[in-house]
């Protein structure tokens, strides 16, 4: 599976990475809902950076989400499991 089979996009990521971004993403649960931030159409846009870093950006349920630190965490977590040198930075919109 890719990130576009959840309606993400991507930018400078190859199918490798995006194979492995959408395996880690898939495992990022939201906790009341128990259903992943790709299935729930959250995660729309990752991009990574001339330098190696991710850039995420995801679209929340809600405005002022309480869950919005805890959210960014997992995608920083997942983006980390892939690749653990990069910095990762969540934007929500």
């Amino acid at each position: 599976m890719q990130l576009a089979d959840y309606h993400a996009t991507t930018e400078n990521i190859d199918a490798t990475t995006d194979a492995a971004l959408t395996d880690a993403l898939v495992q990022a649960v939201d906790p009341e809902l128990m259903v992943d931030m790709l299935n729930l159409g959250l995660v729309y846009h990752v991009r990574r950076t001339d330098n190696g870093d991710y850039e995420v950006q995801m679209l929340l349920t809600q405005i002022g989400c309480p869950l919005t630190d805890y959210l960014d965490k997992m995608v920083q977590h997942a983006i980390a499991l892939v690749a653990p040198d990069a910095r990762c930075g969540c934007s929500s919109g």
